[in-house]
């Protein structure tokens, strides 16, 4: 927040020399400045709630953060922020004005505990989840749901997944009655250990396509693949891979029950893919 001139103005001087004539009219003329002040935050929050009723909220906006910068350590610019974000369902702009807010009032200040209040509220308010898939008939999660929500996109093996993390009912109903995960690593930053691999371990028997960008450090992927149970893997892919990886690799994958659809993208491997083994009738 910009330092306000307001700020300077309305404390009180030091004196090197002092008369108590002359002090008497500084220390009253400094006092007298707070008036002209409150009056201007005063007003502009009475318009800015006003706006914000009107659902103008940029202009709302633009009074309340006008009035933190004529006073930025009155709470009172960043209350009526808070409460017109709030109006808006947007939690993490509450939290974040009130945590702004909390840095630069007075905590002796009669209007802390309502910053305090807002920014406990708003956190709320942001963690909760509805659950209401477990209302909807299986056919139309199955049918409509599921694949609206996930898309045809494979998901980031280093970022959480949104809709495997709403609920263990999400959760549950996603790993079984979707056609199986798909993952992606990126070709950018290649994984080197397992514990990078969080995503890939936990669901490793839901997977049915994974796309690993790299596999030139370490033996991540190798020991991914064997100490992991990927019994529903189908599709491999495997665009670059270090020659000295090959054996570890090549090995990995007969720990898996493959089939005649899982391949790695690597001339050098493909003929060594363990093949569907035919039971006899």
């Amino acid at each position: 927040m910009a330092h306000s001139i307001w700020t300077d103005l309305c404390k009180q001087p030091t004196q090197a020399v002092s008369t108590e004539k002359y002090a008497a009219i500084v220390y009253d003329a400094t006092t007298q400045l707070h008036q002209p002040i409150h009056s201007m935050l005063t007003t502009l929050d009475r318009r800015a709630m006003a706006l914000s009723k009107l659902a103008n909220f940029e202009s709302a906006l633009r009074d309340a953060n006008v009035m933190q910068q004529i006073s930025p350590s009155s709470p009172l610019g960043y209350v009526r922020a808070a409460d017109i974000y709030s109006e808006q369902g947007k939690q993490r702009h509450v939290i974040d004005v009130c945590t702004r807010g909390m840095m630069m009032v007075d905590r002796d200040d009669m209007h802390y505990d309502l910053l305090q209040r807002a920014k406990d509220n708003a956190i709320q308010r942001q963690d909760k989840r509805i659950d209401f898939i477990s209302e909807l008939p299986i056919d139309i999660v199955a049918t409509t749901f599921l694949p609206m929500i996930a898309g045809d996109s494979p998901l980031d093996s280093l970022k959480p997944c949104p809709y495997l993390h709403v609920s263990n009912a999400w959760r549950n109903y996603f790993l079984r009655y979707s056609d199986g995960l798909r993952f992606e690593t990126g070709d950018e930053e290649e994984e080197e250990d397992l514990e990078k691999c969080t995503q890939l371990v936990r669901f490793a028997r839901h997977i049915k396509a994974l796309h690993v960008g790299r596999y030139s450090k370490g033996t991540w992927l190798s020991d991914l693949l064997r100490e992991n149970d990927f019994s529903s893997l189908r599709e491999l892919y495997v665009d670059e891979m270090g020659v000295d990886y090959m054996d570890r690799f090549v090995s990995s994958l007969r720990s898996i029950e493959c089939t005649h659809d899982t391949m790695a993208k690597h001339d050098d491997i493909i003929a060594l893919l363990p093949t569907r083994k035919t039971s006899s009738t």
